[in-house]
């Protein structure tokens, strides 16, 4: 009888992940307005914020991370709201604060990251991959998907939305 309680915890052990979520999905913040300091979204922009919480209504985003820009803040609106989640603004330079809350919070398993052109190759590379991720100024249609692996590097997967 002790045997089966010791191979139930021994099998856990394997479940708990190496970092706190394991799917991150990533994206730049959707088209804005001119170039001001901070934009509010197109008309396009404000289309493709709705696509997205379309695409990630039901996969299970617990938690949603922007930074302190309306431009991202607005592309995550539309998801947050069906999902009744509170997204979290974190400076855009502060993204180390933000790569230490994703590999450490366990309580969630999966996170969106609104963010800019110039900070999202920072998570790839904190995260430990060697993909090369390159967002041109004009290119708002890419959703990375980051799954941190026990082993090696993360499985980094890119759709077009």
């Amino acid at each position: 009888m002790r045997v089966m309680p010791c191979i139930v915890l021994f099998s856990l052990g394997f479940t708990v992940p190496l970092f706190g979520f394991q799917s991150i999905y990533i994206v730049r913040h959707a088209e804005k307005l001119g170039n001001t300091t901070d934009p509010e979204l197109s008309t396009a922009g404000q289309a493709r914020a709705t696509s997205l919480a379309r695409i990630l209504h039901d996969s299970d985003v617990g938690a949603i991370f922007t930074s302190e820009y309306v431009r991202t803040q607005k592309t995550a609106v539309p998801l947050a709201e069906a999902l009744k989640l509170n997204p979290i603004a974190i400076a855009s330079t502060k993204s180390d604060v933000l790569i230490q809350t994703l590999k450490n919070d366990t309580s969630l398993k999966t996170a969106l990251v609104v963010g800019h052109s110039n900070t999202l190759p920072e998570i790839f590379k904190a995260f430990g991959s060697d993909q090369k991720v390159e967002v041109g100024e004009n290119e708002y249609d890419r959703l990375y998907i980051l799954t941190p692996q026990k082993s090696g590097k993360p499985i980094v997967n890119l759709i077009r939305y």
